[in-house]
């Protein structure tokens, strides 16, 4: 079964990535474990654009989450993306 877990960050700045710890372990609590001395792929939404709205991860997001899998011994943690369904990206 999947967990989820909704966290609420007040903006961007400031201590996001306890903000997705607290989330991370509440959904996953040995999280660390599983990933300690793993490559761990993160996959972001970046590759689509729509001008009249946000449809991106915002890239302090992905900065967060990929600085916590490092802290919880990721051994390197990937980003990787698609091209999307506009495939000029």
């Amino acid at each position: 079964t999947a967990q989820v877990a909704v966290v609420k960050a007040a903006r961007y700045e400031g201590e996001l990535l306890g903000v997705m710890e607290a989330g991370l372990r509440e959904a996953w609590p040995e999280a660390g474990v599983f990933v300690r001395g793993k490559t761990v792929l993160l996959k972001p939404n970046l590759v689509e654009f729509d001008e009249n709205t946000c449809i991106n991860t915002d890239p302090r997001l992905v900065l967060a989450v990929r600085e916590l899998f490092l802290k919880l011994g990721a051994g390197k943690v990937i980003i990787g993306e698609g091209p999307g369904h506009r495939r000029d990206t």
